[in-house]
């Protein structure tokens, strides 16, 4: 499985108000970023802000947050069934993934660019998937990182199986190394949301997914 799943960093309700209608009128797969200031410096629109979401749109959760189980009211209000979180956090990481799981929720384990890939063997059976961060986490528009293919590349000879996505600096002149490397799913913000004609960009992208 290759494909791209378009995400929204926003600081504001109306910036997040803006960009899913943007999204949601061509993807029914988006990724929402949630960070807190703390976790990481940069802070976004607030789940709390978000009174709800569409229903024909399958909603990914990105928590770069330091307690990611604060947000539980709010991913159940907003019927969200797919996280991703941390596995830098300060809190015990199978202590979320298992109240995530007791909500029937899908656990994706995201692992900062500069984190090593053995901290995550202990969880790989327990999660649903793995994201590699390629850029720092909680700010668009940076340069992707090229030694977190590499990851991607022992990642996935260790783990055949298990679904892989990246997040940041993905254009579409690196989507066919990233694919390469073991990726199966490509999280792009910015570089859809911020050209002229987001959808053509989005198709473009698609087109690179399916070759």
């Amino acid at each position: 499985m290759k494909k791209i799943l378009p995400a929204i960093l926003a600081s504001t309700i109306e910036e997040f108000s803006q960009k899913l209608s943007v999204l949601s009128s061509f993807s029914k797969e988006i990724q929402i970023d949630i960070t807190d200031g703390t976790f990481v410096n940069s802070k976004t629109v607030e789940l709390v802000e978000i009174k709800e979401l569409p229903k024909d749109i399958e909603f990914e959760l990105h928590l770069m947050v330091s307690d990611p189980l604060e947000y539980m009211s709010h991913i159940k209000r907003l019927g969200i069934k797919r996280v991703v979180f941390h596995n830098e956090i300060d809190k015990s990481t199978m202590e979320v993934v298992d109240a995530l799981k007791k909500e029937g929720i899908t656990v994706v384990l995201a692992l900062n660019p500069h984190s090593d890939i053995p901290t995550l063997k202990d969880y790989v059976p327990h999660v649903d998937g793995l994201l590699l961060m390629s850029v720092a986490p909680g700010f668009g528009g940076q340069e992707l990182i090229p030694s977190v293919l590499e990851k991607a590349k022992i990642l996935r000879s260790r783990y055949p199986e298990i679904l892989i996505e990246m997040d940041g600096g993905i254009k579409k002149e690196n989507l066919v190394k990233v694919y390469e490397a073991g990726v199966n799913i490509a999280v792009i913000g910015s570089g859809i949301l911020k050209v002229a004609d987001p959808k053509k960009e989005w198709e473009e992208f698609q087109k690179i997914s399916n070759t």
